[in-house]
């Protein structure tokens, strides 16, 4: 909440702020009394000075001279740390914008914009870039970003690096161990059983390449990491990326996509044109909104009613990896990754049982804990008083406990249900060795990259990176491009906080008997 006269500093926890004040003081004194006596110890000679502008201040006159020949100058404004940009931020709105919302309307919107495009240059890495030759262009891989990237500058967590480093390369080891056999039978594996990658001649992969899980978790990733936040809308432009355009593929090209992801991110499409009609958008700007109002009321639920494909649970682990501190909401969270794009509410479901076993991994739990029958009713709380759907309750209640696998019932098809079954039944039978797990996840035949991924999100963040097979480590695609977005995910994670007051008083709850 921001009163008048309130000085204009964004606080970092991860820093002194006394460092913010200093830049702040140097570059727009808008001053606040109540921090006068904190300047007055840190900055003594500043003080006098301070008051002076304080007291004389026009706020009409710091804009004009100040911040717009800023803005209007790329060379400039682009050198401006986003500590800066929010300042100015904060100043238009308070002292412009909310006293003449008419006449500053045009000068809040430029602003917005910029703050993002300058948000967004600081990792280019995390949007589409383009490789052009005379008249052609072509995506860039992940692969060929790695040069490209930057790891944070802050302090990482090594054993929750370790974790969440193995969930996200275990994911893409089951993906493109399963990825030449995708569809096989479990009759034809039991002949033929993989044990190793193998190329996929037909769709032009090599070994250790991934296909849609591991492109579309990156997709999730990145837009997690850029927004620093669960923002739905940019989950679903750069999935649109991936569909339309390649972003984050292996190949340079979508080339595995199932049939309800892909009416989604069409009916998504569509929502954005039909914005663009109605408020007068230009198109090459429809993928980069950063208009509160208009994102609060753009419905993401994109999905026809019913669809529940494997889909949304092949994705899902970056979201419970960043927010795994905040238990309530990673679950939620979980689920609404899910939702935008498969609306049945066993997906929903099934999204928010797996995310929240993940969370209870990073959190110290036991593989015993995490395999409990009871483990739903003993985490009750993190649903929120949202009771799971009966079909994916029973599997929390060990449903996936057979030990003859196939012919226990164990299937890995393309039914949401079946898939999140048979991933825990692989987790539950591999002896507490990733590679068997995995295998077993692979040959029960079907649709079996994606049974093996969501094998391998779990059992990742289990066992951890350090543990898994590194002659298959060593093998995935764009290795160290997951290795950065592992990183990032730490540190952006261990940054946020929820905004909602309620949540956040039940979760401090949660935490405190947690810890």
């Amino acid at each position: 909440q921001f009163q008048q006269r309130t000085i204009l500093f964004p606080l970092d926890k991860s820093t002194h702020y006394d460092k913010y004040l200093k830049i702040v003081l140097e570059d727009l004194p808008t001053i606040d009394e109540r921090l006068l006596n904190f300047i007055e110890n840190k900055y003594p000679r500043r003080l006098q000075s301070i008051r002076r502008i304080s007291e004389s201040r026009n706020v009409r006159k710091i804009y004009s001279n100040h911040i717009f020949p800023i803005l209007s100058d790329d060379s400039q404004w682009s050198t401006k740390s986003d500590a800066i940009l929010i300042v100015y931020v904060i100043f238009i709105y308070k002292d412009l914008y909310s006293p003449q919302p008419d006449h500053f309307a045009n000068e809040m919107k430029t602003l917005k914009n910029t703050l993002i495009i300058k948000t967004r240059q600081d990792k280019k890495w995390l949007d589409r870039q383009y490789y052009y030759d005379g008249r052609d262009k072509r995506i860039v891989k992940p692969d060929e970003l790695e040069d490209m990237m930057e790891d944070p500058s802050g302090s990482i967590d090594e054993e929750l690096l370790n974790r969440i480093h193995g969930s996200m390369i275990g994911m893409a080891l089951g993906d493109a161990l399963g990825a030449h056999v995708e569809f096989r039978t479990h009759a034809y594996l039991v002949k033929h059983p993989v044990t190793d990658f193998q190329e996929d001649e037909a769709r032009g992969l090599k070994k250790g390449q991934s296909t849609d899980a591991t492109s579309m978790a990156l997709c999730l990733a990145n837009s997690l990491i850029a927004r620093r936040h669960f923002n739905p809308y940019d989950q679903l432009v750069r999935y649109k990326w991936w569909y339309k355009n390649g972003y984050m593929t292996s190949t340079g090209r979508c080339f595995d996509i199932g049939e309800n992801t892909s009416q989604s991110f069409d009916e998504f499409q569509r929502r954005q044109e039909s914005l663009a009609k109605d408020h007068q958008i230009p198109l090459e700007q429809l993928d980069f909104l950063s208009d509160y109002h208009l994102l609060a009321n753009f419905n993401v639920d994109c999905s026809k009613i019913g669809a529940a494909g494997n889909g949304a649970l092949m994705r899902l682990a970056p979201v419970p990896l960043f927010f795994h501190k905040w238990p309530i909401h990673a679950v939620e969270f979980s689920g609404r990754s899910g939702q935008i794009t498969h609306g049945d509410p066993k997906a929903y479901d099934a999204c928010r049982y797996y995310g929240a076993l993940i969370v209870a991994t990073l959190r110290g739990e036991s593989k015993e804990q995490l395999l409990d029958n009871e483990f739903y009713v003993k985490h009750k709380p993190w649903f929120n008083g949202k009771r799971l759907h009966t079909d994916i309750e029973a599997i929390a209640k060990g449903s996936y406990k057979q030990r003859q696998g196939y012919d226990g019932g164990i299937r890995g098809n393309g039914y949401i249900v079946n898939t999140l079954q048979a991933a825990l039944w692989a987790f539950w039978a591999d002896e507490n060795n990733f590679e068997k797990g995995v295998l077993a996840a692979v040959n029960l035949g079907d649709d079996t990259d994606t049974t093996a991924a969501i094998y391998g999100q779990l059992a990742g963040v289990y066992y951890g990176f350090k543990k898994l097979p590194e002659n298959w480590r060593d093998q995935v695609y764009a290795k160290d491009f997951i290795k950065c977005v592992s990183k990032w995910i730490v540190y952006e994670g261990n940054q946020w906080q929820p905004e909602e007051p309620t949540h956040s008083t039940q979760q401090s709850k949660i935490n405190q008997k947690t810890n």
